[in-house]
């Protein structure tokens, strides 16, 4: 079931509350710590008792803190539901180890090597059916960039402040940030519903070779060849098509194969890194910048930040949880005849506040740690962590 038990409070409450004791997040921290985690080894001694989540989570916020402090915008055009249907959907080819000393560097091809093999076992009507879908999510995916857009300029907004907040301004940016995190949720539910319902018309358009052969792709991935003759087809097909059409056709495709190939546990299992946030795109694995940048604050600024990890982990695990329930409420579309949007939409309205309330919280405190770094600190994190545009 969709929906949203935790009761309202917001999360600023919770970081007072941390704020009013740095030993009781610490000592949380040493419960369940464990001093051989190697992430959490590789930190300065006051995260060294992480356990293994927190650490990685310490990580996503030191990055986000760089992205702030530099003031680096998101970059367009990531995938804002690729996490709901499965493993494939924005894949993308990663080298082969380091290049050999002075052999030129090849970027890989920016192609979804999933999604051209899938095309490549389509019939022409079904390459134009999927192509024909890419097109008719514009309208909505507009939609949410929009909303999203809205959103992530207030939370900005702290950053123009020239004065300090009033208590009354900061409940009434709150409550902007909440109602413009709504609005984005039940938009990206409407781009994630919209996709799903016709996934599963689609699959009508297979055969009973077709889906099986989308199955050998799921459980034995080196069996498919990118330098089959159907691949090279594929490839000039792709071609003729205008930008950005060819990389999005190859992404709809991995999704229409990972949703009908899989079930909501399965898909749930190996859900794809879910990059963008409100305040930048994150890392896929451990950030290289986490032990400089955590290196680089004084006691007092490392505090913030572990009290930021305290009071947001309840709201973050809440939003996975409610993210979760609604990938599996996406599969249940595979049962049913008639589609209800209305729960759909609830269930995106609760997310889209979660994730507004958790990024309020971020960058309340990273224009905290902003404001009180010293020029050494400003020029070491913009000179060398904040990463080049």
């Amino acid at each position: 079931m969709i929906g949203f038990p935790r009761s309202r409070c917001m999360l600023a409450i919770g970081l007072v509350v941390a704020l009013a004791g740095v030993a009781e997040a610490q000592g949380r921290f040493n419960k369940g710590g464990n001093n051989n985690n190697k992430l959490a080894r590789s930190l300065p001694q006051k995260f060294q008792a992480l356990t293994n989540d927190q650490a990685r989570e310490t990580g996503l916020l030191a990055e986000l803190a760089v992205l702030w402090i530099g003031d680096v915008r998101e970059a367009p055009g990531l995938d804002p539901v690729v996490d709901l249907f499965g493993p494939f959907g924005g894949q993308r080819p990663e080298a082969d180890g380091d290049p050999p000393a002075g052999a030129p560097v090849v970027e890989p091809v920016e192609e979804n090597e999933r999604g051209l093999v899938v095309l490549s076992g389509l019939g022409r009507d079904q390459f134009n059916a999927v192509l024909d879908l890419v097109k008719q999510q514009k309208e909505p995916l507009a939609a949410y960039t929009l909303s999203r857009a809205k959103l992530i300029a207030k939370l900005r907004q702290l950053r123009a402040r020239e004065t300090k907040e009033t208590v009354a301004e900061a409940r009434t940016h709150e409550k902007e940030v909440v109602e413009l995190g709504k609005e984005m949720g039940e938009n990206e539910a409407r781009l994630a519903l919209g996709q799903a319902w016709a996934f599963v018309q689609f699959e009508a358009k297979l055969s009973a070779e077709q889906k099986n052969y989308l199955q050998m792709l799921r459980e034995n991935p080196a069996a498919f060849k990118l330098d089959s003759p159907a691949v090279k087809a594929t490839r000039e097909l792709l071609a003729q098509l205008e930008e950005p059409l060819p990389l999005q056709t190859q992404d709809m495709a991995a999704k229409v194969a990972s949703f009908l190939s899989g079930n909501a546990e399965q898909n749930a299992a190996r859900r794809p890194h879910r990059a963008g946030t409100l305040l930048g795109v994150t890392s896929a694995k451990f950030p290289e910048v986490t032990q400089q940048f955590l290196e680089t604050l004084n006691p007092a600024q490392q505090d913030r930040l572990i009290q930021l990890l305290a009071a947001e982990r309840p709201y973050t695990a809440d939003y996975v949880k409610k993210r979760l329930e609604f990938l599996a409420a996406l599969d249940g579309l595979k049962k049913v005849t008639v589609l209800s949007d209305k729960k759909f939409l609830l269930a995106g309205s609760q997310m889209g506040e979660l994730e507004a309330r958790v990024a309020l919280a971020q960058a309340r405190v990273f224009e905290q740690l902003r404001l009180s770094l010293s020029q050494s600190q400003l020029f070491f994190i913009t000179q060398n962590l904040v990463p080049a545009p």
